[in-house]
C-alpha cells in the first residue's frame, strides 16, 4: 500500500488525488469501500483503487500522457504563455532563457524545468494566435496602422507600391530634416536582411557627429530601373508634402547599374 500522495481539485473545482504528477478524480465507491479513481485525462484509462486512504491498486507507468506539472512549474508555463504575448519583439527561445534562469534563482539550480523543445510548439502557437497571417505573395501584404507611424505618432511608411516593381519604404519625418541637413547620402542594397519574398532590403545612411546612422529604410522585390525611380520619386514627394528639400551633393552607392 501507498501513502504518499496528496489531495487537490480538477480545473472545475472538485476533489482530487494527485499521484507522481498525475491528477485522478473520482469515479466511483466500491462495495467493500474501496474508490476507484480515474485519470481526469478524458483520453487515459490508467486508474486507481483507494482504501482507508490508502492506495492499494495502481498502474502508472502505462499513461498515454505526460504528468501533470508542478504548481511551480505551471507558474513558469502561464508567465511564459504570457510573455509571448506581451513581449513580441523578443525571441520566444530567448524568452524561455530568461524565465528558466529567474526560476531556479527562486528554486535552486538543480530545479528541474522541461527543456525548450517540450513547450516549443505551444508557445509558437500562443505568439502565432495574435500576429498578423504571414503573407504568402506581395499582393498579399497589409501594413498594419501601427507601423505606418513611429512611437511619437510621426509618419514612418511612406511607399507601398504595387507589383511588379513592388517597393515598401520607410523613414520619420525627424529622418527626412536629417537627409535634408547632409549633403552626402551613403546607400546600400543587402539580400541578408531581406524580409521574405522581397529580393533585397535597401538604405540610406547619413553621418552625425559620432556615426552613420540609416534614415531610409526600404525593400523591394527586384533591382530594376523602375523600382529605385519609384523608391527615391517616393521620398522627394513625401519631403515635398512636409517642406523638407532634399538635394544631396554627393550619393555614395556600390556599383548597382540600375541605380545610377
Amino acid at each position: 500500500m501507498d501513502t504518499k500522495f496528496t489531495w487537490s481539485i480538477t480545473q472545475k473545482g472538485k476533489k482530487a488525488l494527485l499521484y507522481k504528477n498525475y491528477l485522478y478524480r473520482l469515479r466511483r465507491e466500491n462495495k467493500n469501500g474501496s474508490l476507484v479513481y480515474v485519470c481526469t485525462n478524458k483520453s487515459c484509462p490508467r486508474v486507481i483503487t483507494l482504501k482507508n486512504d490508502a492506495i492499494i491498486q495502481c498502474d502508472v507507468t502505462r499513461h498515454n500522457h505526460d504528468p501533470r506539472l508542478t504548481d511551480d512549474v505551471q507558474n513558469v508555463f502561464t508567465g511564459l504563455k504570457r510573455r509571448v504575448i506581451t513581449d513580441v519583439d523578443k525571441s520566444i527561445g530567448k524568452i524561455y532563457e530568461e524565465e528558466v534562469k529567474k526560476f531556479r534563482r527562486a528554486n535552486g539550480s538543480a530545479a528541474t524545468i522541461p527543456i525548450f523543445d517540450t513547450w516549443r510548439s505551444t508557445l509558437y502557437n500562443t505568439r502565432r494566435a495574435i500576429l498578423p497571417i504571414i503573407p504568402t505573395s506581395l499582393d498579399s501584404i497589409t501594413i498594419p496602422e501601427s507601423m505606418s507611424f513611429t512611437h511619437t505618432n510621426e509618419q514612418f511608411l511612406f511607399c507601398n507600391s504595387t507589383t511588379p516593381h513592388k517597393v515598401i519604404a520607410f523613414a520619420s519625418e525627424t529622418g527626412l530634416k536629417i537627409l535634408s541637413e547632409n549633403h552626402h547620402w551613403n546607400a546600400d542594397g543587402t539580400f541578408r536582411t531581406a524580409p521574405a519574398l522581397f529580393s533585397q532590403a535597401y538604405y540610406i545612411h547619413v553621418w552625425d557627429e559620432y556615426s552613420m546612422k540609416p534614415m531610409v529604410y526600404s525593400c523591394s522585390k527586384d533591382k530594376s530601373q523602375e523600382t529605385y525611380i519609384n523608391l527615391f520619386q517616393s521620398l522627394v514627394q513625401y519631403a515635398e508634402k512636409r517642406n523638407v528639400i532634399l538635394k544631396p551633393s554627393s550619393i555614395l552607392i556600390d556599383f548597382e547599374q540600375s541605380s545610377i
